[in-house]
């Protein structure tokens, strides 16, 4: 496990959920069975860092933070709670379908609005408000969560050992834990 701070594993997280977007968006139409595979991917990837950020980075900055810091993890905690409504809907609707489309669309509008939101307000506050050390035990923590969820039976389809690749064939898939 990297040794980095709390605010990087978000940072890392928001990389990560940026790049699964683009190629989201690469990918043609005429192959949904990549979309989807993506689609799991990016709704796993949001179920960790709301997880994480939920169970530990936003209680640590509650305990310190001024009424402005508690406004922006009020703001954190309520687009949570809209990109989980939106990834319940989902589950609802059959990939390929119409609307599976347009509530994708609108919950990578909800999550790009969120990470931006949090980049420019929240982390820079956990920054200023937190030591280096706090911090650093925090992204430990995380990253040890993320670690568990990864393993565990609801988000394993959507990391499988080997995918296509989008350029024919498949390729082995690199086990990522950060």
């Amino acid at each position: 496990m990297r040794n980095v701070s709390a605010t990087q594993v978000i940072r890392d997280a928001h990389k990560r959920l940026r790049g699964l977007f683009e190629q989201v968006e690469a990918i043609p139409d005429r192959a949904p069975e990549m979309k989807n595979g993506i689609y799991l991917e990016i709704m796993a990837e949001l179920l960790i860092h709301i997880r994480t950020t939920s169970e530990y980075f936003y209680p640590a900055i509650k305990a310190t933070s001024t009424q402005t810091g508690l406004g922006a993890i009020s703001d954190g905690f309520l687009s949570h709670r809209a990109s989980m409504q939106l990834l319940q809907r989902l589950r609802k609707v059959k990939p390929g379908m119409p609307q599976y489309s347009e509530i994708f669309d609108d919950l990578i509008d909800e999550v790009t609005v969120h990470m931006e939101d949090e980049e420019r307000g929240i982390l820079r506050q956990a920054e200023e408000l937190l030591s280096a050390e706090q911090l650093l035990k925090l992204g430990e923590q995380m990253q040890k969560r993320r670690t568990e969820l990864l393993k565990s039976p609801e988000l394993a389809a959507a990391h499988p050992q080997r995918v296509q690749n989008p350029h024919g064939g498949e390729q082995k898939r690199k086990r990522t834990a950060a």
